[in-house]
Protein backbone atom coordinates (compact mmCIF):
# COMPACT_ATOMS: atom_id res chain seq x y z
CA UNK A 1 0.00 0.00 0.00
CA UNK A 2 2.98 2.34 0.43
CA UNK A 3 4.48 1.67 -3.02
CA UNK A 4 5.51 4.93 -4.77
CA UNK A 5 3.83 5.82 -8.07
CA UNK A 6 7.09 5.21 -10.00
CA UNK A 7 7.07 1.55 -8.94
CA UNK A 8 3.41 1.16 -9.87
CA UNK A 9 3.93 2.77 -13.29
CA UNK A 10 6.90 0.55 -14.10
CA UNK A 11 5.05 -2.56 -12.97
CA UNK A 12 2.02 -1.59 -15.04
CA UNK A 13 4.17 -1.26 -18.16
CA UNK A 14 5.78 -4.64 -17.52
CA UNK A 15 2.47 -6.44 -16.99
CA UNK A 16 0.82 -4.69 -19.93
CA UNK A 17 3.52 -5.96 -22.27
CA UNK A 18 3.06 -9.50 -20.95
CA UNK A 19 -0.76 -9.71 -20.97
CA UNK A 20 -1.72 -7.32 -23.81
CA UNK A 21 -4.31 -8.93 -26.13
CA UNK A 22 -2.09 -8.25 -29.17
CA UNK A 23 0.52 -10.61 -27.69
CA UNK A 24 -2.08 -13.13 -26.48
CA UNK A 25 -4.53 -13.66 -29.35
CA UNK A 26 -7.52 -15.89 -28.57
CA UNK A 27 -6.55 -16.07 -24.90
CA UNK A 28 -9.55 -15.19 -22.69
CA UNK A 29 -7.49 -15.58 -19.51
CA UNK A 30 -4.99 -12.92 -20.68
CA UNK A 31 -7.88 -10.58 -21.54
CA UNK A 32 -9.38 -11.11 -18.06
CA UNK A 33 -6.05 -10.39 -16.35
CA UNK A 34 -5.50 -7.29 -18.50
CA UNK A 35 -8.92 -5.93 -17.44
CA UNK A 36 -7.99 -6.43 -13.79
CA UNK A 37 -4.63 -4.71 -14.30
CA UNK A 38 -6.26 -1.72 -16.01
CA UNK A 39 -8.88 -1.40 -13.26
CA UNK A 40 -6.25 -1.52 -10.53
CA UNK A 41 -4.01 0.99 -12.30
CA UNK A 42 -6.92 3.39 -12.83
CA UNK A 43 -7.34 3.58 -9.03
CA UNK A 44 -3.66 3.45 -8.01
CA UNK A 45 -2.49 6.06 -10.54
CA UNK A 46 -5.08 8.62 -9.41
CA UNK A 47 -3.99 10.21 -6.08
CA UNK A 48 -7.56 11.11 -5.16
CA UNK A 49 -9.03 7.67 -5.94
CA UNK A 50 -6.11 5.94 -4.23
CA UNK A 51 -6.52 8.05 -1.08
CA UNK A 52 -10.28 7.45 -1.03
CA UNK A 53 -9.73 3.70 -1.48
CA UNK A 54 -7.13 3.52 1.32
CA UNK A 55 -9.35 5.62 3.59
CA UNK A 56 -12.31 3.34 2.91
CA UNK A 57 -10.22 0.25 3.75
CA UNK A 58 -9.07 1.84 7.01
CA UNK A 59 -12.64 2.71 8.01
CA UNK A 60 -13.93 -0.78 7.17
CA UNK A 61 -11.09 -2.42 9.10
CA UNK A 62 -11.88 -0.25 12.12
CA UNK A 63 -15.61 -1.01 11.89
CA UNK A 64 -15.00 -4.74 11.66
CA UNK A 65 -12.50 -4.58 14.50
CA UNK A 66 -15.12 -2.92 16.73
CA UNK A 67 -17.71 -5.51 15.73
CA UNK A 68 -15.23 -8.30 16.50
CA UNK A 69 -14.53 -6.73 19.91
CA UNK A 70 -18.25 -6.57 20.67
CA UNK A 71 -18.69 -10.18 19.59
CA UNK A 72 -15.71 -11.28 21.70
CA UNK A 73 -17.10 -9.41 24.73
CA UNK A 74 -20.47 -11.10 24.26
CA UNK A 75 -18.79 -14.48 24.03
CA UNK A 76 -16.82 -13.91 27.24
CA UNK A 77 -19.94 -12.71 29.07
CA UNK A 78 -21.76 -15.83 27.90
CA UNK A 79 -18.96 -18.02 29.24
CA UNK A 80 -19.11 -16.25 32.60
CA UNK A 81 -22.89 -16.64 32.78
CA UNK A 82 -22.60 -20.33 31.94
CA UNK A 83 -19.95 -20.98 34.61
CA UNK A 84 -21.93 -19.14 37.37
CA UNK A 85 -25.48 -20.17 36.45
CA UNK A 86 -27.60 -22.02 39.14
CA UNK A 87 -27.81 -25.77 38.72
CA UNK A 88 -31.64 -25.61 38.54
CA UNK A 89 -31.56 -23.58 35.33
CA UNK A 90 -29.09 -25.34 33.05
CA UNK A 91 -31.23 -25.05 29.92
CA UNK A 92 -31.65 -21.27 30.16
CA UNK A 93 -27.90 -20.61 30.67
CA UNK A 94 -26.94 -23.05 27.94
CA UNK A 95 -29.38 -21.43 25.51
CA UNK A 96 -28.02 -17.94 26.20
CA UNK A 97 -24.43 -19.07 25.75
CA UNK A 98 -25.23 -20.84 22.48
CA UNK A 99 -27.00 -17.75 21.21
CA UNK A 100 -24.05 -15.51 22.00
CA UNK A 101 -21.56 -17.97 20.55
CA UNK A 102 -23.62 -18.21 17.37
CA UNK A 103 -23.67 -14.41 17.11
CA UNK A 104 -19.88 -14.34 17.51
CA UNK A 105 -19.53 -16.99 14.78
CA UNK A 106 -21.67 -14.89 12.44
CA UNK A 107 -19.50 -11.83 13.10
CA UNK A 108 -16.38 -13.90 12.52
CA UNK A 109 -17.81 -15.21 9.27
CA UNK A 110 -18.58 -11.64 8.15
CA UNK A 111 -15.03 -10.58 8.99
CA UNK A 112 -13.55 -13.46 7.00
CA UNK A 113 -15.78 -12.61 4.02
CA UNK A 114 -14.73 -8.98 4.13
CA UNK A 115 -11.03 -9.85 4.33
CA UNK A 116 -11.42 -12.11 1.29
CA UNK A 117 -13.22 -9.34 -0.60
CA UNK A 118 -10.56 -6.77 0.23
CA UNK A 119 -7.85 -9.27 -0.65
CA UNK A 120 -9.37 -9.72 -4.10
CA UNK A 121 -9.28 -5.97 -4.74
CA UNK A 122 -5.68 -5.67 -3.53
CA UNK A 123 -4.41 -8.84 -5.20
CA UNK A 124 -3.51 -7.01 -8.39
CA UNK A 125 -1.39 -4.51 -6.45
CA UNK A 126 0.51 -7.35 -4.75
CA UNK A 127 1.09 -9.08 -8.10
CA UNK A 128 2.31 -5.83 -9.68
CA UNK A 129 4.83 -5.15 -6.90
CA UNK A 130 6.17 -8.73 -6.78
CA UNK A 131 6.52 -9.11 -10.54
CA UNK A 132 8.10 -5.69 -10.84
CA UNK A 133 10.83 -6.59 -8.36
CA UNK A 134 11.49 -9.82 -10.26
CA UNK A 135 11.50 -8.36 -13.76
CA UNK A 136 12.67 -4.77 -13.45
CA UNK A 137 16.07 -3.82 -14.80
CA UNK A 138 18.57 -1.37 -13.40
CA UNK A 139 17.91 2.16 -14.58
CA UNK A 140 19.16 5.68 -14.04
CA UNK A 141 17.01 8.71 -14.77
CA UNK A 142 19.01 11.94 -14.45
CA UNK A 143 16.93 15.00 -13.82
CA UNK A 144 18.80 18.11 -12.68
CA UNK A 145 17.41 21.58 -13.37
CA UNK A 146 18.35 25.03 -12.05
CA UNK A 147 15.79 27.77 -11.53
CA UNK A 148 15.89 31.49 -10.91
CA UNK A 149 15.28 32.75 -7.39
CA UNK A 150 11.74 33.74 -8.36
CA UNK A 151 10.80 30.37 -9.92
CA UNK A 152 12.76 27.79 -7.93
CA UNK A 153 11.11 24.36 -7.95
CA UNK A 154 11.79 20.76 -6.92
CA UNK A 155 14.44 18.65 -8.66
CA UNK A 156 14.42 14.91 -7.97
CA UNK A 157 17.88 13.38 -7.62
CA UNK A 158 18.65 10.33 -9.81
CA UNK A 159 18.77 6.93 -8.10
CA UNK A 160 21.23 4.05 -8.30
CA UNK A 161 20.60 0.34 -7.67
CA UNK A 162 20.99 -0.87 -4.07
CA UNK A 163 22.96 -4.10 -3.44
CA UNK A 164 20.88 -6.85 -1.89
CA UNK A 165 22.95 -7.34 1.27
CA UNK A 166 25.17 -5.31 3.56
CA UNK A 167 27.34 -7.08 6.13
CA UNK A 168 29.11 -4.18 7.84
CA UNK A 169 26.32 -2.33 9.66
CA UNK A 170 27.51 -0.53 12.77
CA UNK A 171 24.70 -1.72 15.04
CA UNK A 172 22.07 0.26 16.92
CA UNK A 173 22.92 3.93 17.49
CA UNK A 174 21.28 4.54 20.88
CA UNK A 175 22.55 8.13 21.19
CA UNK A 176 23.65 11.03 19.03
CA UNK A 177 27.40 11.40 18.34
CA UNK A 178 27.55 14.05 21.09
CA UNK A 179 26.03 11.62 23.60
CA UNK A 180 22.61 13.28 23.73
CA UNK A 181 19.29 11.53 23.14
CA UNK A 182 17.74 11.61 19.68
CA UNK A 183 15.00 14.21 19.27
CA UNK A 184 11.39 13.51 18.34
CA UNK A 185 11.60 16.21 15.65
CA UNK A 186 13.81 16.76 12.60
CA UNK A 187 16.78 19.00 13.34
CA UNK A 188 20.19 20.06 12.05
CA UNK A 189 22.72 19.18 14.74
CA UNK A 190 26.08 20.42 13.40
CA UNK A 191 27.05 23.04 10.78
CA UNK A 192 30.71 22.84 9.82
CA UNK A 193 30.46 25.03 6.71
CA UNK A 194 29.02 28.53 6.97
CA UNK A 195 25.63 29.27 5.43
CA UNK A 196 26.84 31.23 2.43
CA UNK A 197 24.70 30.04 -0.45
CA UNK A 198 21.20 30.28 -1.91
CA UNK A 199 20.56 26.64 -2.82
CA UNK A 200 18.55 24.15 -0.74
CA UNK A 201 17.98 20.41 -0.47
CA UNK A 202 14.79 18.84 0.88
CA UNK A 203 15.35 15.45 2.56
CA UNK A 204 11.98 13.69 2.43
CA UNK A 205 11.66 10.81 4.92
CA UNK A 206 7.84 10.95 4.92
CA UNK A 207 7.46 7.56 3.18
CA UNK A 208 9.87 5.73 5.47
CA UNK A 209 9.28 4.08 8.86
CA UNK A 210 12.94 4.39 9.90
CA UNK A 211 14.58 7.14 11.99
CA UNK A 212 17.62 8.38 10.05
CA UNK A 213 20.90 10.05 10.95
CA UNK A 214 21.94 12.07 7.87
CA UNK A 215 25.18 13.73 6.78
CA UNK A 216 25.62 16.25 3.98
CA UNK A 217 29.19 15.93 2.69
CA UNK A 218 31.24 17.32 -0.16
CA UNK A 219 31.61 14.67 -2.90
CA UNK A 220 35.37 14.66 -2.33
CA UNK A 221 34.70 13.40 1.22
CA UNK A 222 32.39 10.53 0.28
CA UNK A 223 35.04 7.98 1.27
CA UNK A 224 35.75 9.55 4.66
CA UNK A 225 33.76 10.58 7.73
CA UNK A 226 34.08 14.33 7.00
CA UNK A 227 30.85 16.24 6.50
CA UNK A 228 29.47 19.76 6.10
CA UNK A 229 26.27 19.27 8.14
CA UNK A 230 24.62 16.45 10.01
CA UNK A 231 20.97 16.11 10.95
CA UNK A 232 18.34 13.79 12.40
CA UNK A 233 15.10 13.03 10.53
CA UNK A 234 12.50 10.86 12.33
CA UNK A 235 10.28 8.47 10.41
CA UNK A 236 7.51 10.04 8.30
CA UNK A 237 9.01 13.56 8.52
CA UNK A 238 11.01 15.97 6.34
CA UNK A 239 13.93 18.35 6.76
CA UNK A 240 15.11 21.11 4.42
CA UNK A 241 18.78 22.10 4.34
CA UNK A 242 18.95 25.73 3.24
CA UNK A 243 21.59 28.38 2.45
CA UNK A 244 23.85 25.78 0.85
CA UNK A 245 26.91 26.99 -1.11
CA UNK A 246 27.30 25.84 -4.72
CA UNK A 247 29.23 22.61 -5.21
CA UNK A 248 29.01 18.84 -5.52
CA UNK A 249 27.59 16.98 -2.52
CA UNK A 250 26.53 13.52 -1.41
CA UNK A 251 24.00 12.52 1.24
CA UNK A 252 24.96 9.77 3.67
CA UNK A 253 22.08 8.18 5.58
CA UNK A 254 22.12 5.72 8.49
CA UNK A 255 19.25 3.82 10.08
CA UNK A 256 19.86 4.38 13.80
CA UNK A 257 18.06 1.12 14.64
CA UNK A 258 20.80 -1.10 13.15
CA UNK A 259 23.55 1.24 11.92
CA UNK A 260 23.16 0.26 8.24
CA UNK A 261 24.20 3.13 5.95
CA UNK A 262 23.94 4.24 2.32
CA UNK A 263 25.18 7.08 0.15
CA UNK A 264 23.42 9.03 -2.61
CA UNK A 265 24.73 9.86 -6.08
CA UNK A 266 26.50 13.19 -6.45
CA UNK A 267 24.11 16.13 -6.13
CA UNK A 268 25.30 19.28 -7.89
CA UNK A 269 24.16 22.63 -6.50
CA UNK A 270 24.80 25.63 -8.75
CA UNK A 271 24.50 29.39 -8.57
CA UNK A 272 24.66 31.37 -11.82
CA UNK A 273 24.26 35.11 -12.06
CA UNK A 274 22.09 36.22 -14.99
CA UNK A 275 20.57 39.48 -16.13
CA UNK A 276 17.34 38.69 -14.29
CA UNK A 277 18.97 37.57 -11.05
CA UNK A 278 20.74 34.52 -9.67
CA UNK A 279 19.73 31.03 -10.74
CA UNK A 280 20.21 28.46 -7.99
CA UNK A 281 19.33 24.85 -7.16
CA UNK A 282 16.31 23.73 -5.15
CA UNK A 283 16.60 19.94 -5.01
CA UNK A 284 14.89 17.12 -3.14
CA UNK A 285 15.82 13.55 -2.22
CA UNK A 286 13.20 10.98 -1.17
CA UNK A 287 14.46 8.52 1.43
CA UNK A 288 13.22 4.94 1.67
CA UNK A 289 14.19 2.08 4.04
CA UNK A 290 17.97 1.87 4.27
CA UNK A 291 18.42 -1.89 3.93
CA UNK A 292 16.54 -4.01 1.35
CA UNK A 293 13.92 -1.29 0.85
CA UNK A 294 12.73 0.66 -2.18
CA UNK A 295 15.66 3.05 -2.13
CA UNK A 296 18.19 2.90 -4.96
CA UNK A 297 21.20 4.33 -3.18
CA UNK A 298 24.59 2.63 -2.76
CA UNK A 299 25.52 0.80 0.41
CA UNK A 300 28.17 2.40 2.62
CA UNK A 301 30.47 0.99 5.29
CA UNK A 302 30.29 2.39 8.81
CA UNK A 303 33.92 3.57 8.55
CA UNK A 304 33.06 5.72 5.53
CA UNK A 305 29.92 7.12 7.14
Amino acid sequence: MDAPIEVIQAAYRTLSKKYHPDKNPNNPEAERIMRIINTAYEVLSDPVKRQEHDSWIAKENWRLKKEAMVADKARREAEVQTSHAPAVEPRQSSGTAKKNVKRAEVKKSQLVSFIKWVGTRLAVLVIIIVIFHLLSEKSKVPNEVSHSDSTASENVVPDMKLPVAVSNCAGKQAFRPDGKAWSAYPQVMTVRERRAGLSSLLLDNSRNNQDLYVKLARSRDKGSSNFARDAFIPAYQQLKLSSLPAGDYVIKIMNIADGCAQISPVISLTEVRTESGIEYSDNSLTLYPVLNGNTHLQSLSSSQF
